[in-house]
């Protein structure tokens, strides 16, 4: 069975990029959502809920902090990746309370992202 992943990111051509990328790796992308609110509404709307969720930081309606304490308070068993460009090593104590199960900086190599999922995976 393959890892379900979510995705929330405002700029599209990365996002879709991003999705094509997974799929290439063998995760399943279910739901694919250009901010935090349209991402929560489809999940609650639907009966299918991804294994991973990966947020942007920065996005229009809804910002990925805000969506993530949305979705840890409604399902606490899904893990949560912030990857962002935004550099803020220094809060990852804060936003593990707010349910961010890792932080990862989009300038990395995409191969660490894989390897992310697979350990998330894994646990």
């Amino acid at each position: 069975m393959r890892t379900t992943i979510a995705l929330a990111d405002d700029h599209e051509e990365f996002r879709k990029g991003l999705c094509d990328f997974l799929k290439s790796h063998r995760f399943e992308v279910i739901y694919d959502k250009p901010d935090g609110a349209d991402l929560v509404k489809e999940m609650i709307s639907n009966n299918r809920l991804p294994d991973i969720c990966i947020l942007d930081l920065d996005m229009v309606n809804q910002d990925g902090i805000e969506t993530a304490k949305q979705i840890h308070s409604k399902w606490p068993k899904i893990k949560i990746i912030l990857y962002t460009m935004a550099l803020i090593p220094a809060k990852c104590t804060e936003l593990a309370k707010l349910g961010v199960t890792k932080y990862l900086p989009k300038g990395r190599n995409p191969s660490y992202l894989i390897e992310t999922l697979k350990e998330l995976s894994r646990a």
